[in-house]
């Protein structure tokens, strides 16, 4: 307990929390009902299982803020979901 945790040292003394280790940085989505589709499935995965769990990621994110997220099968979206040796996340 007398190490410092992550490397970042404790603040000791007045007080005694910890400081945020996080900034805000760079703009903010000024949309809050925000369009994602999935251009490219995993191969190995049933589709419908797909999407029934991204929405269930989706739906925790708007859970706890104020945005909203809609699949639509076409056309220009906010997000865009691709699986390949990689997953890109493109705005």
């Amino acid at each position: 307990m007398s190490l410092p945790r992550c490397g970042v040292r404790d603040k000791v003394g007045f007080g005694e929390s910890r400081a945020k280790r996080y900034a805000l940085q760079g703009s903010r989505w000024r949309v809050k009902n925000l369009t994602y589709k999935i251009s490219k499935y995993p191969s190995k995965l049933n589709r419908a299982e797909v999407d029934a769990e991204l929405a269930k990621a989706f739906s925790v994110w708007s859970d706890y803020t104020d945005l909203t997220f809609t699949q639509k099968r076409s056309g220009q979206v906010h997000i865009e979901i691709r699986s390949g040796s990689y997953v890109y996340f493109m705005y």
